[in-house]
């Protein structure tokens, strides 16, 4: 028996449902069906009895989780009297994500509905490729990454997630689009086929060290051939200016919040691109997230549903 059993207990008597619980926790449904069941394993009795409407305490299992709930209230006090995580004193979230700009809008949003009297918080953005990204998140060091997947490294990127222990979470689907400066030749065209696009040189993140083209920032699009014109870049400030001096291009969602891109850089969506940009946040599985990570991604949420409010 465990204590984070009895918190996915707790939640689903407040609930009602596994469902509603396993949304509410920010964790699959069967993580949580998976620990009830083990629980009730051990104990020798059923907790719930499970309907179409969502779930019931048996009599043994109130009975039990009667007796649970003053554990998890001397948890709740000891957690707000000792725990250096603890909300109220020093906030903490660290976030790994890809090179958006939508995610840097939400960090900034997350940190200005902190209150300014606070005398300390912990906070991260590191923005990085995709190998890294699973890697902060699987060794605890970052609560949430966000990053993406596409039909060509959904199957290897989903494998590598499961073999981490993290589940992926869909925030948005996305047609990719190209970045270039607004005076590029072919800045003033409504739609972009692919084919058009290999004859400038090619901007691409840097992945800072040999890997897989799995894990590469930019969508890999069946019919695109990149220019032999390779630019290498290490952070989004530096692509957008090269960009807007050059002729230069990128590829990405084309979601550019204002007042997070260069104004000189505009995004052309991708006509039949064969692929699109799913993109989504991965956390470790059978790990809560805190509050300050859930306050986040809702801000994320928001910042997406802004600037694109329907899938396109």
């Amino acid at each position: 028996m465990t204590l984070l059993q009895l918190r996915y207990l707790a939640e689903i008597a407040e609930s009602g449902s596994i469902n509603k619980a396993s949304k509410n926790l920010f964790i699959s449904q069967s993580s949580i069906s998976n620990a009830i069941r083990e629980l009730e394993d051990e104990l020798g009795f059923v907790i719930f009895s499970r309907h179409n409407k969502g779930v019931e305490f048996t009599d043994e299992g109130r009975r039990f989780y009667e007796c649970a709930l003053p554990l998890l209230e001397q948890e709740k006090k000891l957690m707000k009297a000792y725990s250096k995580k603890n909300a109220s004193s020093s906030p903490r979230l660290r976030i790994s994500s890809h090179h958006y700009p939508f995610v840097t809008q939400a960090f900034i949003r997350y940190l200005q509905s902190i209150d300014r009297n606070r005398n300390k918080y912990d906070l991260r953005l590191r923005e990085t490729n995709t190998q890294y990204i699973i890697e902060d998140v699987a060794r605890e060091n970052s609560d949430v990454g966000v990053l993406f997947l596409s039909n060509v490294i959904r199957e290897f990127i989903e494998r590598l997630l499961s073999g981490s222990e993290l589940n992926f979470h869909p925030l948005k689907t996305v047609v990719p689009h190209a970045f270039m400066g607004k005076n590029h030749p072919l800045a003033h065209r409504e739609y972009l086929d692919v084919q058009e696009l290999g004859n400038y040189p090619f901007i691409a993140f840097d992945q800072e060290r040999p890997a897989s083209l799995h894990f590469s920032e930019e969508i890999a699009l069946v019919d695109f051939q990149p220019s032999q014109k390779i630019i290498l870049a290490t952070d989004r400030a530096s692509s957008y200016d090269i960009e807007a001096g050059t002729d230069a291009i990128s590829i990405g969602t084309g979601l550019l919040p204002p007042g997070f891109h260069h104004p000189d850089v505009v995004a052309i969506p991708i006509r039949n691109p064969g692929d699109q940009i799913h993109l989504g946040w991965i956390q470790k599985k059978d790990v809560a997230l805190s509050q300050e990570a859930k306050t986040f991604i809702e801000m994320l949420k928001a910042c997406l549903e802004e600037l694109n409010p329907k899938n396109t």
